[in-house]
């Protein structure tokens, strides 16, 4: 019978050396020439995309602060009468945080009731402002277009109105920003750490200038390219090869949200010629080199190579993960590649048992108090219910808890349900399962114990709680249902049904005591 042939893992490494050798000087030029060109392109577009985010991100973060601080100076202002605390108002908010070129304060005809610095616009000054414009402001946070007002700065203007206490509309503050002027905006866009050949511009949708380096095209309209008008059409950032100021351009943008504006930017392709320059020159040279170096020492180095890696195959192969991290530690491995696969091997195997040795943890205890949690208490106690002596369950639960949630807050009533987790913990005995089903029900197990017994456990560790001082929440009170599995044929379901009607019980009779059905039957 004829059997297939297989080459070696040393054949076949010999083979792809040379092979490698071969086929890498004859895409060399395809390479270099034509693939390294897209993917640089690419690279260069997805780079400048994710800093045009980043800058995006960082305007409408600069806008949203702006408009929190403006909002809140609004609400410092309670009559337009005092002109002194209007002007201390506006000159601390300019110059608080350094977000504003410069602050106005103006009346609901748009007149001028501070400004600052001061005399940039003198009290009782019309502004002119557009009626549309004085009813869009007084609505709310209101983020103006650029324009060139009488102080000649081109600039926008950030506002929000001010309200009375009584709800009377005042007039509104606005915070301007330069665009051709040192602003909070120019010094946002100008600090990157990007070569000499990307420009960072803000441009809104139908191509005016909102922000450039070069202050002449700071305000002018530069028409879009379709392809490009089409792109910002349809996603908020992207990149794309285009044509920007009459120039090709690597182009990345984002959209600022609060505004109409994108933010580009540019790379000359001039950068990924000098790119694929330098890589051709490196990998001509070094190229040859390593390919001489390699003809000769490839049957040698493949022989070597194979060893290990055949080994680690096999032990992968017929060893279970358990038994896998002794075997793999005695392959000796001598280049760095083989190394790290034994490493890599090692330490995936160590990972899966100290994962599945976690994950059954976890699976069983209650995060917040570290008991056992509904699923522990199944597996434990299981063991214990096919054996004829009698166990005992009990049933904790706070009383008030919900109050102590409503009046302290969800993490005192945190603190307090570990709190009681510890007083349950160690008024219980070694082998006694202590588990938390959920909110503040605590329920333990009290393995071969009477119910006489497990009921004076209940009471002693209820009493420990009742004359203990919590330091969130003062005194505290827990009840307890206690009943026997005995009663109920060892049938776990059927005791915790019982244990919650005499934990009821005892919140029916008051609260911070113990019931079961033998206090019951002695108290009758």
């Amino acid at each position: 019978m004829n059997k297939t042939y297989k080459p070696s893992l040393k054949g076949l490494l010999c083979l792809h050396s040379v092979g490698c050798i071969v086929i890498t000087a004859l895409m060399l030029i395809l390479v270099v020439g034509v693939v390294l060109k897209v993917l640089t392109e690419k690279r260069i577009i997805e780079s400048n995309t994710a800093y045009a985010r980043k800058l995006a991100d960082m305007t409408d973060s600069t806008f949203r602060t702006a408009q929190k601080e403006l909002a809140y100076s609004a609400t410092q202002i309670k009559r337009f009468e005092d002109k002194q605390a209007l002007q201390q108002e506006a000159d601390r908010l300019r110059l608080q945080s350094d977000m504003f070129s410069s602050v106005v304060m103006l009346t609901p005809d748009g007149y001028v009731a501070a400004s600052s610095p001061p005399g940039l616009l003198p009290v009782g000054t019309s502004l002119n402002v557009a009626p549309e414009q004085l009813m869009a402001v007084k609505k709310g946070a209101f983020v103006s277009e650029p324009f060139t007002p009488s102080t000649g700065n081109y600039l926008i203007f950030l506002s929000n109105p001010i309200y009375s206490s009584s709800g009377a509309y005042l007039g509104y503050i606005a915070g301007s920003i330069y665009l051709k002027r040192t602003s909070i905006l120019s010094r946002l866009m100008s600090h990157h750490f990007y070569t000499d050949k990307t420009t960072i511009s803000i441009v809104s949708d139908t191509g005016e200038v909102i922000y450039s380096p070069d202050e002449m095209l700071t305000g002018k309209n530069n028409p879009l390219t379709t392809s490009l008008t089409t792109r910002l059409n349809q996603a908020s950032s992207g990149g794309l090869k285009t044509t920007l100021e009459q120039r090709d351009c690597l182009l990345g943008y984002s959209d600022v949200i609060k505004t109409n504006w994108h933010v580009f930017v540019c790379v000359s392709p001039d950068v990924v010629s000098t790119t694929l320059t330098l890589i051709a020159k490196d990998v001509l040279v070094y190229g040859l080199v390593i390919a001489l170096l390699l003809v000769g020492v490839s049957i040698f180095v493949s022989t070597q190579i194979s060893k290990p890696l055949e080994r680690l195959a096999g032990l992968t192969r017929s060893t279970t993960t358990k038994d896998l991290p002794p075997k793999i530690k005695g392959i000796k491995t001598w280049y760095k590649e083989s190394d790290r696969l034994k490493k890599s091997f090692l330490a995936y195997s160590n990972t899966i048992n100290k994962t599945l040795a976690i994950l059954r943890d976890d699976a069983i205890t209650d995060h917040l108090t570290k008991l056992y949690n509904r699923r522990g208490f199944e597996q434990l106690t299981a063991p214990y219910l096919s054996a004829k002596n009698e166990h005992s369950l009990a049933s904790f639960d706070i009383d008030y808890f919900k109050r102590i949630n409503d009046h302290y807050g969800h993490d005192i009533g945190d603190k307090t349900l570990v709190a009681v987790a510890m007083f349950l913990k160690k008024g219980c005995r070694t082998n006694d399962i202590v588990c938390r089903f959920g909110g503040e029900e605590f329920v333990v197990f009290f393995p071969n114990t009477q119910i006489s017994e497990a009921e004076s456990i209940a009471n002693r560790i209820r009493e420990h709680i009742a004359c203990a001082q919590f330091s969130e929440v003062g005194k505290m009170t827990i009840s307890a249902g206690v009943e026997s599995l005995a009663h109920h044929n060892n049938d776990i379901e059927e005791t915790l049904l019982s244990v919650d009607q005499w934990l009821y019980q005892a919140k029916h009779e008051g609260r911070n005591r113990v019931v079961s059905a033998r206090s019951k039957l002695i108290s009758s």
